[in-house]
């Protein structure tokens, strides 16, 4: 197919090699084969949603999990061979799960932000109340992660705090932009060298079409994401009275490419020698002096991925132009902020902090 291959298995015996793409569109999931004469076949479901695979040690055995987002996955096994595949059983059907989430009436839908400027369209999906009422203005959070190759946008099964959002009065809304995965190497490729930047106008775009809506109220719009996704947070609300944001959640975030580690950011940005003004424009550190909406700022104190320095100089700085924010931390915690029951603090002091700066329902 026309698509990025998102994963590779392998190959068997009879030289079939079997691969993974972001077709039929680039929020789905497809696994394919290619046999030893070069005919393509599609493993499992072609409908759309999610498939991934687990081959047997030789190939010869596969299980193939398929789900969407409104459909628990479900787990079948299949013989392979030469790219041929014979069902042979369900594995798991999760029909009890699905019976019983199908009574939350929260579900994914997807659409397109139209370009803007420079913005090209955007791939997103929205969470909705169950009784959702478009005469109403509701509060909207934006969900992201937005790293360069990641995709959050995807057709496939999860529930989670966003589902619990959406449930209690507010409308979240998840938006994949400019460096982002499924799109072709152009789309990921175009934040090379400058961290931010792109992601931060698109995201902005994205609030601004967002706040367009009937349903929306354009005075109640926050948004909030964990490492990457906090640090794109923090860009989005250090934009001065530009940002249409009203409130920002950053969990462990990076705030200066310069104190993360450097495999990963000299991957994107080349080393601070080389591209000294990409590091110090792609710096929320360095945009401190213009936060223009509450911030909230979570992060453990034994992170191993982004150092709490972050955090600590990011609050130096704001201190230094005499701003505030909240701040919650997690004492001995890593950068997931998981056991002893504090993932389940993480969401909870975000769904407090946006209940009262956005207010819902």
């Amino acid at each position: 197919p026309d698509a990025d291959a998102t994963a590779y298995y392998g190959k068997d015996a009879a030289g079939a090699r079997y691969f993974q793409a972001a077709a039929p569109t680039p929020a789905d999931r497809t696994v394919y084969a290619i046999d030893a004469k070069g005919r393509l076949k599609t493993l499992g479901n072609t409908d759309g949603g999610t498939t991934d695979a687990t081959f047997a040690p030789e190939m010869n055995f596969v299980t193939l999990g398929h789900s969407d987002a409104a459909t628990p996955p479900v787990y079948t096994l299949y013989k392979t061979g030469g790219a041929d595949i014979r069902r042979v059983r369900t594995v798991e059907d999760n029909e009890a799960y699905k019976a019983a989430t199908g009574r939350l009436g929260v579900v994914k839908e997807f659409f397109t932000i139209p370009a803007s400027g420079a913005s090209p369209a955007l791939k997103a999906y929205i969470v909705k109340p169950e009784n959702f009422n478009a005469a109403k203005k509701y509060p909207v959070i934006m969900s992201q992660y937005s790293g360069p190759g990641s995709q959050s946008v995807l057709n496939r099964w999860s529930l989670d705090w966003e589902q619990y959002f959406a449930a209690h009065g507010f409308i979240v809304v998840c938006v994949d932009g400019r460096g982002t995965g499924g799109r072709g190497a152009e789309f990921m490729q175009t934040v090379y060298r400058s961290l931010g930047r792109l992601e931060t106008e698109d995201q902005t775009a994205a609030a601004r079409y967002i706040a367009s809506m009937p349903w929306a109220d354009p005075a109640r719009i926050g948004i909030y994401g964990w490492s990457y996704g906090g640090y794109e947070a923090l860009m989005c609300a250090t934009q001065g009275h530009a940002t249409p944001f009203a409130a920002a959640v950053a969990v462990a975030p990076v705030t200066d490419w310069r104190l993360y580690d450097t495999v990963y950011a000299e991957r994107f940005m080349l080393t601070p020698g080389q591209n000294d003004d990409g590091y110090t424009e792609s710096a929320p550190l360095n945009r401190a002096a213009s936060l223009a909406c509450p911030l909230l700022m979570m992060y453990g104190t034994a992170d191993d991925n982004v150092h709490p320095a972050n955090t600590l100089e990011f609050v130096a700085r704001l201190q230094n132009e005499g701003l505030m924010c909240d701040m919650f931390v997690f004492p001995n915690m890593n950068h997931s902020i998981n056991g002893c029951r504090t993932r389940a603090l993480v969401w909870a002091r975000m769904f407090n902090f946006f209940s009262e700066k956005l207010g819902n329902e």
